[in-house]
């Protein structure tokens, strides 16, 4: 088997995902802590950070939750709420609520993923995040995250897989 197929591959664009508290609050020049553990019950944000190095057109994410963990939906009024800790939003590159996340036109938390739209991004950087609960204890495989034109597949990028273990 060939290694160099496993791990993070970039064909036009650059992403990479990246586990933290939910409780964590970046401060500029002191993000928060990767993670790759949690307890059940524990938040935990997820940082999808995308490079496209020139414009881009028609680009779904989809990024594969870890089994054992569920996706917190902030938008349903039944939902656990997480807590406002930065009061209004700042929208600047590295906060918990991340940057440009505003170009995607459609968001879906989905059973086993999350899935992200947009019509056009601009060259530049962007950051998304969204909030996961461990529900189930274990080590679970997480699959890499990726990216792509949907018209022109042979533009993509996926970031590195690992592992996650929730733990009682």
């Amino acid at each position: 088997m060939d290694d160099r197929r496993n791990g993070p591959r970039h064909r036009g664009i650059v992403i990479a995902r990246k586990y933290e508290a939910a409780s964590c609050l970046p401060k500029p020049g002191a993000p928060c802590p990767a993670i790759d553990a949690a307890k059940i019950g524990e938040n935990v944000r997820v940082r999808l950070t995308l490079v496209a190095p020139t414009a881009l057109h028609y680009v779904t994410v989809n990024d594969p939750f870890p089994s054992g963990v569920e996706a917190v939906d902030t938008s349903l009024k039944t939902a656990q709420q997480t807590a406002d800790v930065n009061g209004p939003a700042s929208f600047g590159f590295g906060d918990a609520d991340g940057w440009g996340w505003w170009w995607f036109s459609h968001t879906e938390l989905r059973d086993d993923h999350a899935a992200l739209f947009a019509t056009y991004l601009p060259a530049g950087t962007y950051e998304y995040t969204y909030v996961v609960r461990p529900s189930i204890v274990g080590q679970f495989k997480v699959m890499p995250a990726n990216a792509s034109e949907t018209y022109f597949p042979e533009v993509f990028g996926r970031s590195d897989g690992g592992m996650f273990t929730v733990q009682k």
